[in-house]
């Protein structure tokens, strides 16, 4: 209103460094900051990287054959959002220049509100909730990775109710349960409802509910 001709924005190509004779070079994007003038806010490479320096907002896909390297400062957040409530957000893995799906993720913003990882076929392998309870859909294979000590499995409880593992069968009805406590015995249990068939307790002496079948002949070792 003043009259003066302000600068909102700049495109600018610059070269890349100082030495003569060579001309790689860059393109740059800037916008204007009140408080400090021209800012850099998007910048092209000599390799075609493409760098943006505040929050990108992209409505549509993103496709390329690089690499996607998301560089944050510290308390700041990488940010995915669904357009509407209820509505699923999904990450897919392909190969062959988006020929054939190998993995996808699939987050669930409504109800649910939860986290699977797909494979090819849109079949869930992995499921993650709110409250942090995993559902694998195969097998789980613990592998040592070089030498130590070997692979654990570890599982923590409260003071009070201790651990549990339970064995279920493909539509989900009870067979056994395995479960410790703080007393430091460890119970097995058997049945739809889980009822307590042994007790090794924490002096490694055992106590079985029902019936023990031994053989006619007993080795013991000296």
């Amino acid at each position: 209103s003043s009259g003066q001709i302000e600068s909102f924005a700049m495109l600018h190509g610059k070269k890349t460094s100082g030495t003569n004779d060579n001309t790689d070079g860059y393109l740059a994007i800037s916008t204007a900051d009140a408080s400090v003038g021209m800012v850099e806010a998007m910048r092209i490479d000599t390799d075609q990287n493409t760098k943006f320096d505040g929050n990108v907002n992209v409505a549509g896909s993103i496709t390329g054959t690089g690499d996607l390297d998301l560089l944050q400062p510290s308390c700041e957040n990488v940010r995915v959002s669904s357009l509407a409530n209820n509505e699923n957000l999904n990450i897919e893995f392909h190969e062959s220049n988006f020929g054939g799906q190998a993995f996808r993720i699939m987050i669930d913003t409504g109800g649910s509100q939860v986290w699977n990882l797909q494979n090819a076929a849109n079949t869930n392998i992995q499921t993650v909730g709110q409250g942090g309870d995993h559902t694998i859909g195969g097998n789980l294979i613990m592998t040592q990775i070089g030498s130590g000590s070997p692979s654990t499995l570890q599982m923590t409880g409260n003071a009070n109710d201790g651990c549990n593992i339970l064995l279920k069968s493909a539509n989900q009805a009870n067979l056994a349960k395995i479960h410790a406590t703080s007393d430091r015995h460890l119970y097995f249990s058997t049945g739809s409802t889980p009822t307590q068939a042994l007790v090794l307790e924490s002096d490694q002496s055992a106590t079985f509910a029902g019936n023990v079948t031994i053989p006619e002949y007993l080795y013991h070792a000296d």
